[in-house]
């Protein structure tokens, strides 16, 4: 028995259309430029700014309790993780919640303001220590 022919994964496919191209490389300079105003962060000031080890910052990515984004070839992570006004477990939670969203995917949800949230971003609203409902957002963009 053969196995069906299998497209490759949406992100393998070449970029031959200029019009992506162009949409990918517009995100690339937005990404740059969050890193350029501090909002993404190395592995050594996120692990200074939160407090913990460099080890304790890998374990906590292996056990998808932050997260990790790629940038240039280099790990980089969401300055918003290290926030004082906003418990660590409500990051997990929503990380969770999250699903399967690509991990850019995961770190715009936070800045993006939602009408579910009443047009905050979760990131606010986790602020106000309402994890429940950026629980459920979070749900609701797993499933798009």
């Amino acid at each position: 028995m053969t196995e069906p022919d299998r497209k490759p994964p949406y992100d393998s496919a070449p970029r031959t259309n200029p019009v992506w191209n162009e949409i990918a490389a517009e995100a690339l300079r937005h990404r740059r430029d969050d890193a350029l105003r501090g909002l993404l962060l190395g592995p050594d000031e996120m692990a200074k700014r939160m407090g913990i080890t460099r080890r304790a910052l890998e374990r906590a990515v292996s056990e998808h309790r932050m997260l990790e984004l790629e940038l240039d070839g280099e790990a980089v992570y969401p300055a918003y993780f290290a926030d004082p006004g906003v418990k660590r477990i409500a990051f997990t939670l929503t990380l969770r919640a999250l699903g399967n969203l690509s991990p850019w995917g995961r770190y715009y949800f936070y800045l993006g303001r939602k009408l579910s949230l009443g047009d905050r971003t979760p990131l606010e609203v986790l602020r106000e220590g309402s994890c429940r409902k950026v629980i459920a957002a979070a749900r609701g963009a797993a499933e798009r």
